[in-house]
């Protein structure tokens, strides 16, 4: 897929974070545009290795971007920047944190030479869903390629960190902390 179906502003957020050499997936609705998937999102989500010199780096593309957080959680963050909203999570419901992501990540190509690491359709499907907001549950339903029902976790994934796969006590507790990070 292409850059060209992503919005400019969020494409030069995301060459920002490639100038810093910034670690990340691309976890959110950008994502799942350059996917080839339609719909507008209003920010750009990704998740972030936490090693202390990528802590360095992100700083650096922050203060760049001259950012300002406007909500904190046991998620992630979310910031106001020159050229949109950001959010960084630390892990989302679904998937995990930057090593699950990263696992079946692909780099996908922005224009210009700019590349970034986006997440796999089905991981961006399952966050989207265990997310259990109803726009998300809409979009990963109109996928062609995607199973009727809701979706379960597959071996080896856990619907939340720390709890066996196949549990369904997620979509509640994970809808009332989507509804805190989302603005």
């Amino acid at each position: 897929m292409s850059g060209s179906l992503v919005e400019a502003g969020h494409r030069e957020l995301l060459a920002v974070l490639v100038e810093h050499q910034v670690d990340f997936v691309l976890v959110g609705g950008v994502g799942l545009q350059l996917k080839g998937y339609s719909g507008a999102t209003r920010d750009v989500d990704v998740t972030i290795a936490v090693d202390t010199a990528n802590q360095t780096r992100l700083h650096a593309a922050l203060q760049q971007l001259r950012a300002v957080a406007y909500l904190a959680g046991d998620r992630g963050t979310a910031y106001r920047t020159d050229l949109g909203q950001l959010e960084i999570m630390r892990r989302t419901d679904g998937v995990g944190d930057y090593t699950q992501w990263a696992l079946h990540a692909a780099r996908v190509d922005l224009g210009d030479g700019q590349q970034v690491l986006v997440g796999s359709a089905s991981d961006l499907l399952a966050a989207k869903e265990a997310a259990g907001r109803e726009k998300d549950l809409r979009r990963a339903a109109a996928h062609p390629g995607r199973a009727a029902g809701p979706w379960r976790p597959g071996p080896g994934r856990c619907a939340r960190p720390g709890r066996r796969a196949g549990r369904r006590s997620v979509r509640r507790p994970a809808r009332r902390r989507a509804a805190r990070l989302t603005p």
